[in-house]
């Protein structure tokens, strides 16, 4: 709305300076020319003030877009244990706790679920990829995007076609990082 308005008030502004520069030079037509440039101004202000608020709205729903992912996530590894759980039942198998006593080698406790950030993979590269993120592999097509939930802190990733080295990288809670694979020229 704001950009269809803001071309008829340099118009208008445009007009009355073309009508002051053919006119005499009064004091009412100099502060007709004055209030329209200050009206312009307060246009690009206001415009520029909703580009800002844009921006910030923009922020928070990727925040919440991510805070989803993590919770879509959470309720996925609940499901597989609901499922777990119920084919014991069926099965008629016991699950036994471990005995706290004796270490168990084969047993390994659940982490409890970290503050995740988001790591962005685009491949503009004209074949498949492999990338490895904290050591899983992950395959991206030609012109995919793949959005991977990265617990947040210190992790690696590696593009073994291209970096001979993994590489380090830092990632806070709810942040994005990109990583763009493409054929240097």
């Amino acid at each position: 709305m704001l950009r269809l308005k803001l071309p008829i008030w340099a118009l208008i502004a445009s007009a009355a300076m073309a009508t002051a520069v053919e006119a005499a030079d009064s004091p009412e037509l100099r502060e007709s020319i004055d209030n329209l440039n200050k009206a312009i101004r307060e246009l690009r202000e206001v415009r520029r003030d909703f580009n800002d608020l844009r921006d910030a709205q923009k922020k928070d729903i990727d925040a919440v877009k991510a805070q989803i992912e993590t919770l879509e996530l959470r309720v996925k590894l609940l499901q597989n244990e609901i499922d777990t759980l119920r084919k014991e039942k069926t099965t008629g198998s016991i699950s036994l706790k471990p005995d706290n006593t004796t270490p168990n080698p084969n047993f390994a406790p659940v982490p409890p679920v970290r503050s995740t950030g988001r790591l962005r993979i685009v491949n503009e590269f004209p074949e498949e990829m492999s990338v490895l993120v904290n050591g899983r592999s992950y395959r991206v097509l030609p012109g995919e995007e793949r959005t991977i939930l990265v617990p947040s802190g210190a992790f690696e990733y590696q593009i073994p076609q291209l970096q001979r080295f993994p590489q380090q990288r830092e990632i806070a809670e709810n942040q994005v990082k990109t990583i763009v694979i493409y054929r240097a020229n």
